[in-house]
């Protein structure tokens, strides 16, 4: 099963990111200004000669011609590129359709299931309610993004933005009690079994947080998916 873009998406370079928002891509010679769909860190990334895929803007409102939905650490001169995928304002919609199509029974049978989106509990929403008794909240954690050990740049400094994250653990934990409550780490290439870091000045709050949402009954599963230019496809997903 595949979710299918209704465009091929288009091979690129990614020149520089001068903001968060901007990445100057590289098209057939052309330097254009792309949108980035991510306003975060990228594995600590250099955007210099990045191969990338793009798709074209869908409204003429757009005051860029493209967004950057993949970014590759293989080298230009590679034919059947590794693409990683960047779009986590997408990332809900391509979950959605494989849950629609009850591709994740492992984790959520959704047959017959009504599916809704962006359900509000307590002082959050909520990515997806299924049925009356599933809430799955959809994280898309962009840190690493399959960098080996050198890779990262030198000048990264360490990742602290865990406000969110700790708000929607803390809300999950409380209907865990009542209802089944799951927070899904999904990653749009072939990521590896997430491991939970070692605690310091920056993460303590969160690993506690994690931890005793936890012991409340969160259900904590990873999703790997792979991204071309033509689809996403489910790799694997497991029980964390």
């Amino acid at each position: 099963m595949r979710y299918l873009f209704k465009e091929t998406l288009i091979e690129g370079v990614i020149v520089e990111r001068p903001n968060r928002f901007i990445m100057n891509v590289s098209v057939d010679g052309t330097v254009c200004r792309c949108f980035c769909p991510t306003t975060g860190r990228i594995g600590d990334m250099t955007f210099s000669n990045v191969p990338c895929l793009l798709s074209k803007a869908n409204s003429p409102m757009r005051s860029t011609l493209y967004t950057v939905e993949a970014v590759s650490l293989d080298s230009l001169e590679e034919s059947n590129k590794s693409w990683i995928g960047i779009n986590q304002t997408a990332v809900n919609q391509y979950v959605g359709f494989f849950l629609k199509n009850n591709a994740l029974p492992e984790m959520i049978s959704t047959m017959g299931e009504d599916i809704k989106r962006e359900v509000p509990i307590g002082s959050s929403r909520i990515d997806f309610l299924i049925g009356s008794n599933v809430l799955l909240e959809i994280k898309m954690p962009l840190i690493h993004c399959g960098l080996k050990e050198g890779e990262i740049a030198k000048s990264a400094s360490p990742f602290t933005s865990f406000d969110r994250l700790i708000k929607h653990f803390i809300e999950l934990g409380k209907y865990a009690k009542d209802k089944r409550a799951i927070l899904a780490l999904v990653y749009l290439y072939n990521a590896p079994n997430f491991s939970r870091p070692a605690p310091n000045a920056y993460n303590k709050e969160i690993l506690r947080v994690a931890t005793s949402s936890v012991k409340k009954g969160v259900e904590q599963w990873q999703l790997n998916f792979s991204i071309d230019p033509h689809s996403i496809s489910l790799i694997n997903y497991f029980h964390l």
